[in-house]
């Protein structure tokens, strides 16, 4: 019996549903009292809606002025009968009139009738109706409708809805009411009781056709299945046996490429063998899997998997087969996914492999732009959704929904060149399913397409994808330079004078010598001016903004050959190739890093310029034994030193600069038009970004590059809100930071005047330094002044002195420090 069972299941299930179904059918007759009840409720709550916008209408000192019958001759009466007129035929009811009560009676004042036999006006006599509130609920103040069934007197057929008009005291003086006819609830519980009968017969009749056309698919179904098995067998069996030879020819090829002496000829067509090799092993890949899944034996692996190493290394396979292609990849990952999955890392770049490489195959010129973002769920899970949007050939719309199926190309004619085996998408979208998710294309013919893949995968490590791991010690790494080179000469261009700091901060250990320039123009005047070994140029400046002012270099004959290296908040996959093909030398993201910033010094100072630094002056790592005096809410006190190269005087003073220049900034913004002005909002916020991530301002530094994005992609929606947030919140930090500086420079009020001392022997140190140039020793005199509790004026003197070292005026530094 239970055999039978189990065979027959989908007999029985079909029976059981198809007895279900007649039952229900049967069953359904009882439910159009309910569902006429429901119908009659709609059209009540219909009818107090218009009595309600009715009474709106008029005002009750205006119905004041109607009380003879030689009122109804007055024009605005008859054009108040107009409106209602309008008013009745626009809400699809027969009557709309207004009552008012009048010495104990119902008087009616006008309704929309224009036929003199039914109208009724000033001249109709009064009602002689109970004006209890309880008989007439709209008295009382409440909008009100006679139930269905219970019409009102002498208007039988009529269904009526009341609402209250009040006069300027709050008190009711006149009523509105509407009356529909009743056709429509008599002739609807008619056709129910037709259609009740019908569905017993439809359904009596398809559940015989269904139980016919049943036996006749399972006996189809079966051999169906048989013709599916052998052929997956076929194909798995076909694909393992090819694979054998396709290694060797793979392999002995690699070793042939290997041998020395081979001639340009020879080469060629070995690398032809090779790729020729890896083409077909591919498609017979594409086979086995295809094979695996129909026959339901793929198994899908589980284990963690670093998130970003997985996107990391799928974008670089891309990259590179985009070598040869005019397209820009861009890639805009949500920096918040975890950092750490469980899943099939392997199946996961495959999915992302072959909806990417798809794009590539059919897309010639334009972009390619990739994004990934995620959905934390309950039990651990995220759901992962991958969008990739192209400017490629684009799909027909006939063509898509087949573009899944298995072994189909669309659009044959234009891809008669391209490799594969139609599989590639039917793979994906069985991968995507097998792991809790789907993918959909949509797509417009000739100008390009949008897939979107969705998965699911377990949390492991909920920290962001790029965060940097906690420690008990908050180690400060300052540069460890292998080399200084104090004959090179090199350029700062940055509109932000925080970045400045930070960047002069983190060039100190190599003893350069340092220019800076806050605009694109200044920086020309000073590349024409003198020469420069290195510069270091921003990408976004109000102006002549980084690009154009590195074409008008590279246009100098005698300073097209120095090296230019692109300062950028904007460090997404694909950014390095645009500056590279816009005549920028190497690419440095912000905020800068003390590896990256070594290798570029590595790279581009030359050999002959280096000196090896004394051991005494190498910097070291030193850990942060302690906080600053308090927590500043908002900043990253870590991430802030870091940029400064683990100096506290520097830190600190980088901290002023920012306060003071990001309260210019803010008085010099207007709200209103950056709410509008997409432009000039991307502008903005760029040029924040950089400088609260240049203080440790991490959180606001992520809302800026939020409002950045909204810049570009115009997403006016979601401005006005973040926006003012965001300025906020800003302006609250500003006064943290200000609060925390103050207090820290009082701290210490009592040892002032035993500072004074020790203040103009640092003076007449500084002053020494600047006369000879020595930049090790004006570092160190400033750190100590910086450290110093000062008099408000020496305090001053202080910031004076840093800003005009920050550009270089030694002189002028020289004879600030004398008086």
């Amino acid at each position: 019996m239970i055999r039978f069972l189990k065979s027959q299941s989908v007999l029985l299930v079909f029976i059981l549903s198809g007895v279900l179904v007649l039952f229900v059918s049967l069953y359904s007759r009882s439910l159009v009292g309910f569902t006429m009840g429901m119908m009659e409720y709609n059209i009540e709550q219909r009818l107090k809606e218009t009595s309600k916008r009715g009474a709106a209408l008029v005002t009750a000192e205006r119905l004041d002025l109607y009380r003879t019958a030689s009122d109804m001759e007055r024009p605005d009466y008859r054009e108040l009968r107009t409106t209602l007129y309008h008013f009745a035929n626009e809400s699809d009811v027969l009557y709309v009139y207004y009552l008012r009560v009048g010495n104990g009676l119902m008087q009616y004042v006008v309704d929309n009738d224009y036929n003199p036999e039914t109208q009724v006006s000033l001249a109709t006599p009064p009602l002689d109706e109970k004006l209890t509130p309880g008989a007439w609920p709209a008295l009382a103040g409440k909008v009100s409708a006679s139930k269905l069934g219970n019409y009102t007197d002498g208007w039988e057929g009529l269904l009526s809805a009341y609402a209250p008009i009040f006069d300027r005291d709050g008190k009711v003086v006149a009523i509105c009411g509407v009356d529909i006819n009743d056709e429509q609830i008599a002739g609807a519980r008619l056709r129910m009781e037709i259609l009740a009968v019908l569905e017993i017969i439809s359904v009596t009749t398809v559940f015989a056709s269904g139980l016919y056309c049943l036996f006749k698919y399972r006996r189809e179904a079966k051999r169906a299945k048989e013709a599916s098995l052998a052929k997956s067998r076929f194909l798995s069996g076909m694909s393992h046996e090819i694979r054998t030879p396709m290694n060797a020819i793979i392999g002995m090829s690699e070793l042939v490429q290997r041998e020395t002496g081979l001639s340009a000829s020879t080469s060629e067509l070995v690398t032809g063998i090779k790729n020729a090799g890896l083409s077909l092993m591919a498609i017979i890949n594409d086979i086995l899997d295809f094979s695996k899944i129909e026959s339901g034996k793929l198994i899908l692996d589980s284990a963690p998997y670093e998130t970003g190493s997985v996107l990391n290394d799928t974008l670089n396979i891309i990259q590179i087969r985009l070598a040869e292609k005019p397209i820009e990849l861009i890639s805009e990952l949500d920096p918040n996914m975890p950092a750490v999955l469980e899943g099939d890392a392997t199946r996961v770049r495959q999915i992302l492999i072959n909806i990417l490489s798809n794009a590539v195959k059919y897309t010639e010129k334009g972009f390619i732009r990739f994004e990934a973002s995620f959905v934390e769920f309950p039990d651990d899970l995220a759901f992962m959704t991958f969008r990739v949007e192209d400017t490629g050939r684009g799909i027909r719309s006939e063509d898509l929904p087949n573009l899944f199926s298995d072994f189909v190309r669309v659009s044959e004619r234009w891809a008669k060149n391209i490799e594969g085996t139609g599989l590639g998408l039917s793979i994906t979208k069985s991968l995507c399913r097998a792991m809790g998710g789907d993918i959909e294309a949509e797509s417009e013919y000739g100008h390009g397409s949008v897939f979107t893949a969705s998965i699911k995968q377990k949390i492991i490590d909920r920290r962001s994808m790029g965060g940097i791991s906690t420690k008990k010690a908050a180690k400060i790494e300052i540069p460890q330079v292998s080399f200084i080179a104090p004959e090179i000469d090199v350029l700062l261009v940055d509109d932000m004078p925080s970045n400045l700091l930070v960047a002069e901060g983190l060039l100190a250990p190599y003893r350069v010598r340092i220019s800076v320039s806050r605009s694109g123009l200044e920086a020309l005047e000073l590349v024409k001016a003198r020469p420069f070994d290195i510069i270091f140029m921003d990408h976004m400046m109000p102006g002549i903004d980084g690009l154009e002012a590195t074409k008008t270099i590279r246009a100098m004959g005698e300073r097209e050959a120095v090296p230019i290296i692109a300062l950028t908040a904007n460090a997404v996959f694909g950014m390095k190739e645009i500056f590279l093909q816009n005549g920028f030398s190497d690419f440095l993201p912000k905020p800068i890093e003390v590896m990256k910033l070594s290798e570029i010094m590595e790279k581009w100072v030359p050999e002959s310029k280096r000196l090896t630094p004394s051991a005494d002056k190498l910097p070291v790592s030193s850990v942060l034994k302690e906080p600053p005096p308090d927590d500043i809410e908002g900043l990253n006190f870590k991430a802030g030193l870091s940029q400064s190269g683990g100096s506290m005087g520097r830190y600190l003073n980088l901290m002023e600069v920012f306060c003071r220049d990001t309260r210019g900034r803010l008085a010099k913004m207007n709200i209103s038009s950056l709410k509008t002005n997409p432009v000039d909002l991307t502008a903005a916020a760029h040029a924040l970004k950089g400088s609260l991530a240049a203080v440790g301002a991490l959180e606001l530094a992520g809302m800026a590059k939020d409002l950045e994005s909204a810049g570009r992609t115009g997403d006016m929606a979601v401005i006005p809100e973040t926006l003012d947030s965001f300025i906020l919140l800003l302006g609250e930090l500003l006064d943290r930071i200000e609060a925390a500086l103050e207090k820290i420079r009082n701290s210490k009020n009592e040892a002032e005047t035993n500072e004074d001392g020790r203040f103009l022997e640092l003076l007449s140190r500084l002053k020494e330094a600047l006369a000879l140039e020595d930049l090790d020793t004006i570092d160190e005199v400033m750190d100590d002044l910086k450290t110093l509790n000062l008099r408000p004026q020496s305090r001053d003197t202080v910031t004076a002195l840093s800003e005009l070292i920050l550009r270089s005026e030694f002189k002028q530094a020289a004879i600030l420090a004398s008086q």
